[in-house]
């Protein structure tokens, strides 16, 4: 049973995986011009839904949810100290507190708060042609 179960987990397994390297992609590109993001929070919003949407899709894919929570904090650390690295970016600490917010709180809905879950599970039929 335990096998059925990681097979069934494989494909969000290798899509949270293009997940961390489209982030680690574009991490390594100089970033768009300011006039196209010249608001402070638009940014940290961003920072703060994608790496709570990568923290549920971990423990969807069977991580525990502390575990989950940590590898996501671990990675936005990783994240931005290869940005620090990169000469058109910088190591930016409240991108690292808006990332880290949006696992937990993210982490926090998926336990506590079915209607979240109940959200990301619905299945979306895409008809056929």
């Amino acid at each position: 049973m335990a096998a059925a179960a990681e097979k069934s987990n494989r494909p969000l397994w290798l899509a949270t995986l293009m997940l961390l390297a489209i982030f680690a992609f574009s991490s390594s590109q100089k970033p768009p011009p300011a006039a196209i993001l010249p608001l402070w929070h638009y940014d940290k919003i961003g920072h703060f839904g994608v790496f709570g949407l990568l923290a549920t899709a971990w423990i969807r894919a069977g991580l525990r949810t502390p575990f989950a929570v940590l590898l996501v904090i671990a990675y936005s650390y990783l994240d931005e100290t290869m940005q620090g690295l990169n000469p058109y970016r910088v190591f930016d600490l409240t991108d690292l507190l808006a990332n880290s917010c949006g696992a937990i709180v993210a982490a926090l809905a998926w336990q506590y708060w079915a209607h979240y879950r109940r959200i990301l599970e619905t299945r979306v039929r895409i008809p056929r042609r």
